[in-house]
């Protein structure tokens, strides 16, 4: 064997630290059916006769077969089944009119007063299921009423994800999304918008569209507050520009004095953080406990995967000053390898034991242990890579021990994480098993 390689086999099995001694907090509860599972939620239903706020888990379900349905389900109250009953939950369907349904969610409190609405974002690159829309569902109607379309099926744009967010400052919540168009022939097209919430009957309208950027972001992306050189805690986009190879970051003109934030197209500015194959997830933490966000992605590659960290300097947007970046992990791939198959998925921070991610993204403890005991945990699907991963942090900055937490030979689709039983058992992971036709719970 080459030096050069042993010294890179030696180097990647120190990082990943994969070993079988480590104890994991989670146990798996068991499983229950379902067909496809691909991206989970879970929240809690405030209206819709619900009583005590019970947890409700909701579930999209995709198939590549261009002439297979698709849909989106619900499971409701699943508290009462989850440490006793786990395999007697069933899904009940919302509907079948969907096509390629990715983020379906509940929709905040607050946006639609006295309702509980979810919304789901649809649409993918698979013939017959390429118009998407973003559509509204009545889960307090009996029945369920929905889809709901609010965007217009002309054209092939698919979504992924939405953020409710006052665009314009009316006082009512709209809708900040991304959208992508893939043809087999021709150029991807990438698209931010907003979707103004009309005064009246938001259910039964198709909302205006204003188009704030062209040529991404394409898939996921997330708002975030944070502070920059100027001491100003304001609003930035995070953007993984899926197709366009990308790391981004998007932000608006805005006036400390005033708090107004200025949307129009004209007032968007851009920078590229990084070139990735692929970035897919992301989410924001304090990763080395020195009072700043930092930003965790996952890149998705067929054959060499991976998971990075980024430092965000305080001068965030200028485009001299880098973004300090950090492999933590290497080497996922896809079980099955062919076109659009990759690894890993979504990666979501929590704090083992039992403490709370604050808003600063740092874990909040009465009496750290040590400088890691204020550093997040992560857990992280392999998506086409299956398996599901738990990621501690250790001594050393940026270094993280890794173990498989529950072995899934298949594609694992978006995890939910959430405090069901907060006192006794403070993590509950739910985990989509799309070949399995299972979804699995985990809990500390």
């Amino acid at each position: 064997m080459e030096t050069w390689v042993a010294e890179f086999v030696l180097l990647l099995m120190v990082t990943l630290a994969v070993t079988s001694i480590l104890g994991s907090p989670f146990k798996e509860l068991g499983s229950f059916n379902a067909e496809n599972p691909s991206f989970l939620y879970l929240g809690r239903e405030y209206h819709a006769g619900q009583t005590g706020h019970n947890w409700t888990l909701l579930v999209s379900s995709f198939s590549g077969n261009p002439f297979a349905k698709d849909g989106v389900y619900i499971a409701r109250n699943i508290q009462q089944l989850l440490f006793s009953s786990t395999s007697q939950i069933q899904l009940s369907e919302v509907s079948n009119r969907v096509v390629w349904p990715n983020e379906f969610r509940l929709v905040p409190e607050g946006v639609f007063p006295g309702s509980d609405i979810a919304s789901a974002s649809t649409g993918f690159l698979v013939p017959g299921k390429t118009k998407g829309s973003v559509s509204l569902f009545d889960l307090g109607a009996n029945p369920i009423t929905g889809p709901h379309v609010i965007t217009s099926t002309s054209s092939s744009w698919f979504y992924h994800k939405i953020i409710w967010h006052d665009m314009n400052g009316d006082g009512r919540m709209d809708i900040l999304t991304a959208r992508a168009d893939k043809p087999l022939l021709g150029s991807t097209k990438a698209e931010l918008l907003w979707l103004e919430q009309p005064e009246s009957n938001p259910l039964d309208s198709i909302w205006q569209e204003h188009s704030l950027l062209e040529g991404g972001p394409d898939v996921f992306f997330i708002l975030v507050n944070i502070t920059n050189a100027a001491g100003q805690r304001a609003p930035y986009l995070l953007c993984a520009n899926y197709f366009g190879k990308e790391l981004q970051l998007v932000w608006p003109l805005f006036d400390s004095s005033t708090g107004h934030v200025d949307w129009s197209p004209s007032s968007l500015r851009t920078r590229k953080i990084d070139t990735l194959d692929a970035p897919f997830a992301l989410h924001t933490v304090d990763a080395n406990a020195d009072g700043r966000l930092d930003l965790a992605v996952t890149v998705n590659n067929e054959k060499n995967g991976s998971v990075r960290f980024y430092e965000i300097p305080a001068d965030l947007t200028n485009d001299t000053v880098p973004w300090p970046m950090h492999i933590v992990s290497t080497g996922y791939h896809a079980l099955k390898e062919s076109i659009g198959r990759g690894a890993p998925g979504s990666i979501f921070p929590l704090c083992l034991p039992n403490g709370q991610l604050l808003e600063n993204g740092s874990c909040s403890r009465s009496s750290p242990a040590s400088a890691a005991a204020a550093r997040p945990s992560f857990v992280m699907s392999g998506d086409d890579g299956g398996n599901v991963y738990l990621f501690s942090p250790t001594a050393e900055d940026w270094k993280y021990d890794r173990e498989v937490i529950l072995n899934v030979d298949g594609t694992v689709g978006q995890l939910a994480i959430a405090s069901i039983d907060s006192e006794q058992h403070p993590y509950q992971v739910f985990v989509p098993d799309y070949n399995g036709q299972k979804i699995h719970i985990l809990s500390t």
